[in-house]
């Protein structure tokens, strides 16, 4: 139905869809995130982070309290900015061997990082750290507020956090790449772009 293309920035690191009236599109290699409305149109120009000074930024979120998210994974910091650019916090990150591929914004405005040679990091609302949760994968992990869950070999593995307790079930389907869990509904995208919709 729509579609959306910036050539110019190069390759999309990330796509965050928290929000889904402000979808945000991270392009790393150009140091630039931009938003979109539902109909994949631009909300504002792009935000060059190079232009405000952040130079290592590797990974960047949008939070429901209208909140930008960025990680420097280079000088491990926390960064926080509000809608205008302006830093709100920045906050150290002491894990010499922290080096996440993910950063996913949690419906209390939590924080979850995932990092595929140690595990889940969690953080509450102020940028602290709250727990590790040491599920080892190199696949694409999704987490919510009480669940953590991924496929591997056709099977899709979850764990309860809070009830601390998981299992492990074999798919109906084959050669999924991705999962999500959307309200009760387990949503699966397949190898050749088919979806596949569970309740």
């Amino acid at each position: 139905m729509f579609t959306y293309s910036n050539k110019t920035l190069g390759t999309i690191s990330s796509i965050d869809v928290f929000n889904p009236m402000k979808i945000m599109l991270f392009y790393k290699d150009a140091g630039t995130f931009l938003f979109l409305n539902e109909q994949l149109a631009l909300i504002n120009d792009p935000v060059s982070l190079f232009d405000i000074n952040y130079f290592t930024i590797s990974l960047v979120s949008y939070s429901s309290g209208n909140q930008i998210h960025l990680y420097d994974n280079t000088n491990k910091y926390l960064i926080t900015l509000d809608f205008n650019m302006r830093e709100i916090s920045k906050i150290p990150v002491n894990f010499p061997e922290f080096q996440p591929v993910k950063m996913i914004e949690l419906e209390e405005k939590s924080l979850a990082f995932h990092d595929p040679n140690s595990g889940i990091y969690l953080f509450d609302a102020f940028g602290t750290f709250n727990k590790l949760i040491p599920i080892i994968t190199y696949n694409n992990v999704e987490v919510t507020s009480e669940l953590i869950y991924y496929t591997q070999d056709n099977s899709l593995f979850w764990y309860n956090y809070k009830l601390l307790n998981g299992d492990t079930k074999q798919l109906p389907i084959l050669n999924v790449v991705q999962t999500l869990l959307y309200r009760k509904n387990m949503i699966f995208l397949l190898q050749n772009g088919t979806i596949w919709i569970y309740e």
